[in-house]
């Protein structure tokens, strides 16, 4: 499960840093969104019709990842600071704070990676 690794590289990062949290920058979420849609515009999921359970109301598919698990393991592998904003503890939250908190990347925000890791 690449997903914990991630997960645990946050904590540790947190740790090491001594901070609250790190929050998204919006420009990294974006570009990892754009990257995932760009990818699974060619996909039997995003073509042709399709309707499933993995289309969103704006009938993008934001739960799957378009690539191989090999793949997925190198972009979620290790926390790249340069996608988010440090967020010390007790420190006032930036703008935008927790529109994008979770290890998830949105615009269609449900999608299932890392904010900012380039597949």
């Amino acid at each position: 499960m690449p997903e914990a690794g991630y997960i645990a590289d946050y904590l540790a990062t947190l740790d090491r840093l001594g901070a609250a949290a790190l929050d998204t920058r919006p420009e990294a979420q974006q570009r990892w969104c754009a990257s995932i849609e760009r990818r699974m515009a060619s996909t039997v999921w995003s073509t042709g019709g399709c309707v499933s359970w993995y289309l969103n109301a704006a009938g993008r598919n934001p739960t799957l990842w378009p690539g191989s698990i090999r793949e997925f393991r190198h972009a979620t592998r290790h926390v790249d600071l340069g996608e988010y904003d440090v967020i010390r503890a007790g420190a006032p939250a930036p703008a935008g704070a927790g529109a994008s908190a979770s290890a998830a990347a949105p615009a269609q925000a449900e999608a299932p990676s890392p904010a900012g890791a380039q597949p």
